[in-house]
């Protein structure tokens, strides 16, 4: 379950995001499948954490991306393993 090569060389540009939303509580690094990519592909975002176990995705995803799930959406998330280890995932909507 590869990363993007986009999503290898995002993964500075996420650090910067995390460092600029450091001062807002419950940001966090989520995975989002991303879709018609030929192989199971995850994409690691910025998520901020609302109550209940509900992340807030970014308002805007990769160019030439397709997330599992709009950008903006608020979603469930689970472990799971992924090439690099285990990963939070982004797995359902919130209702």
């Amino acid at each position: 379950m590869p990363l993007s090569d986009e999503a290898k060389t995002g993964l500075g540009g996420l650090a910067n995001r995390l460092g600029k939303l450091s001062g807002m509580t419950g940001a966090v690094v989520i995975y989002v499948e991303l879709l018609n990519e030929g192989v199971e592909t995850w994409r690691p975002v910025a998520a901020i954490a609302e109550e209940g176990g509900i992340y807030l995705l970014p308002d805007e995803q990769g160019e030439n991306e397709e997330w599992a799930f709009p950008p903006g959406s608020r979603v469930r998330r689970e472990t799971r393993e992924l090439s690099g280890g285990f990963a939070q995932v982004a797995v359902s909507l919130a209702e």
